[in-house]
């Protein structure tokens, strides 16, 4: 019996890598089609993302580019900041698909909740710890306070496990102080109430402008650690497969068209984040297209790896986290 359940999830979960392959060479049929031509309304649907990073690109082209609309979505989208608070909205029905670290839903499933990990186009953690020129090296953080944003959230994660492995515990040699937002982080660092901080590239380029050294690049510790991806529930994904499937092909749309058209990827990432630097945007697209995968179908690999830094998370299967069942069941629904 526990030999067909095993098989039965590896079918579902090759299907739904399919199914994102399909909406790949879906996409990469219709290029040719003006993106001004929409599909036939399906509906409404709310989305939200929750860090002025490049990172969270997909949703910012998307909806820049009009991908929503022309897949047949009435989106509305919204900034919510931090993932914890925007994991809480998708859980109280006020959005219906989230793009934010996938640790958010997986913390989210062990306390009960419907939160369920869609796709991860961030399949590695490219933060920076960055420093001010007094802190050399990760040991001079000892006694020290290192600046993340939220309780739980994904730089919180990365940084308590990055202590670990330098063999230093977070709580008793580093303290966390939580300063919600990335100019708040930034702040801090410059005022040396920290020592150090946790960015993304984007905020990172922000923090050396006001002196700030990296200390690490979370990319080179070399842990597949989904950063950023898609979230829904169970419950609207099995009442509006429609709008789920037009949002993913939307959303591997905007992919498609961050690796292809830089220039403009940039002036859409500056527009929503805020930022007009030219050099600090070409870095963050440069760091983005880096780790962006041609097919963000979520993998087992990455959510394990998450369930293994969570209390709560030991003995349990990745594949209860992530919807391994597709929202389209045939050909036709991603066409």
């Amino acid at each position: 019996m526990r030999q067909r359940a095993t098989h039965s999830f590896f079918l579902r979960a090759a299907f739904s890598a399919v199914l994102l392959i399909e909406l790949v060479c879906t996409i990469t049929v219709a290029s040719a089609a003006s993106t001004d031509s929409s599909a036939k309304l399906l509906g409404e649907v709310n989305i939200a993302w929750t860090n002025y990073s490049a990172n969270q690109a997909p949703t910012m082209v998307a909806d820049a580019q009009g991908f929503f609309q022309k897949h047949g979505l009435n989106a509305k989208v919204f900034y919510i900041e931090g993932s914890p608070t925007a994991t809480a909205a998708l859980v109280g029905n006020s959005i219906e698909i989230l793009e934010t670290g996938p640790v958010a839903a997986i913390q989210a499933q062990l306390k009960g909740q419907d939160v369920v990990v869609l796709a991860i186009h961030i399949p590695y953690p490219n933060f920076r710890l960055v420093a001010m020129p007094n802190i050399r090296d990760i040991d001079d953080l000892k006694g020290k306070i290192i600046g993340v944003s939220q309780p739980g959230s994904v730089d919180d994660i990365v940084t308590r496990e990055l202590l670990k492995k330098k063999g230093l515990m977070p709580g008793k040699d580093v303290k966390i102080l939580y300063v919600k937002s990335n100019p708040a982080k930034v702040s801090a660092l410059s005022s040396n109430l920290v020592g150090a901080v946790t960015l993304s590239p984007l905020i990172y380029q922000e923090a050396r402008a006001v002196g700030g050294h990296e200390l690490v690049n979370f990319k080179e510790l070399g842990i597949v650690y989904p950063l950023d991806g898609i979230e829904s529930t169970r419950r609207f994904v099995k009442e509006r497969r429609d709008l789920v499937v037009a949002y993913l092909k939307a959303y591997v749309e905007a992919i498609r068209f961050i690796k292809s058209r830089p220039n403009e990827t940039k002036q859409i990432i500056g527009r929503y984040t805020r930022q007009q630097n030219a050099q600090i945007l070409d870095i963050s697209y440069q760091e983005l297209v880096g780790v962006l995968p041609d097919n963000p179908a979520p993998t087992l690999e990455a959510i394990q790896t998450v369930l293994s830094f969570l209390k709560g998370g030991e003995g349990k299967k990745a594949a209860d986290f992530v919807d391994s069942t597709p929202p389209a069941t045939s050909n036709s629904g991603v066409r």
